[in-house]
């Protein structure tokens, strides 16, 4: 047997496949070889080294056309072979699917009953941490509590240190609320104050502004009585003086 013949028989029985499959595959593909066996003896023998070889290169196109010819015939056996190993297993499978659906819902139906009361108490977990996590969600910002890493955290403590973890919560956010508040009054009564002041100063400088404009209208008023009284005294001065010069005037006349 050549080295060739037991490729191709190690290539078929290697492959892991049933008797049956295996003896369809040397029977469809073995003739294939022991062909192109034949005709690797004959176009061993052509060599061609003239261009008067005429006889040698027409036998040399017939192994050719010969062999091409056998390596279709192997390649449309092999299309055909694959086709019907795909339809195989397309057939395969729609058997496997319809066991499966027939079968599946059944196990599952089975397990729940095998599971029953692991299944019920993950569903009071479930409720439980649902329930856990509407009373924790307002509260969430003041929770100081690092959560187990499962699909029902809140689930995972006892009732004693949830409801600890809620009033630590609550606690404080109404520490935190009260501050806030008292920050917020302070605010107020510190912008009051201000606005007071404010208005205080306003009031201040109100008062100040009208006592100095009525000091000023009073000296005002004082210098212009002054003034009116300077004036009257200079007229009367001016009048004795006239009235004195008039009498020494009438004096020195009569004196001529």
């Amino acid at each position: 047997m050549t080295n060739e013949k037991t490729q191709v028989l190690d290539v078929i029985e290697s492959a892991g496949l049933e008797q049956d499959t295996t003896r369809t595959l040397r029977q469809k593909f073995m003739p294939f070889w022991e062909q192109a066996e034949k005709w690797r003896e004959t176009a061993a023998g052509l060599v061609v080294t003239d261009a008067s070889q005429t006889r040698e290169m027409k036998m040399a196109r017939e192994a050719r056309l010969a062999l091409r010819e056998i390596r279709i015939n192997a390649d449309k056996t092999r299309k055909a072979l694959k086709e019907d190993s795909i339809r195989y297993g397309r057939a395969v499978q729609g058997v496997y699917n319809v066991i499966e659906y027939l079968i599946k819902p059944i196990e599952e139906h089975l397990l729940e009953q095998e599971k029953f009361a692991e299944i019920q108490a993950q569903r009071r977990l479930e409720a439980l941490n649902a329930e856990r996590e509407r009373i924790a969600a307002p509260l969430v910002a003041w929770i100081d509590v690092d959560l187990p890493f499962t699909n029902t955290p809140w689930a995972n403590f006892d009732e004693a240190k949830f409801q600890e973890i809620i009033s630590a919560a609550q606690a404080a956010k109404e520490a935190e609320a009260e501050e806030a508040a008292r920050l917020e009054a302070e605010r107020i009564a510190r912008e009051k104050a201000e606005e007071e002041e404010r208005q205080r100063i306003l009031e201040e400088n109100a008062r100040l502004r009208a006592e100095a404009e009525e000091r000023e209208r009073k000296a005002a008023a004082e210098r212009a009585e002054l003034e009116a009284q300077r004036r009257a005294a200079e007229e009367e001065a001016r009048k004795e003086r006239a009235e004195r010069e008039r009498i020494e005037a009438d004096a020195r006349r009569k004196a001529e």
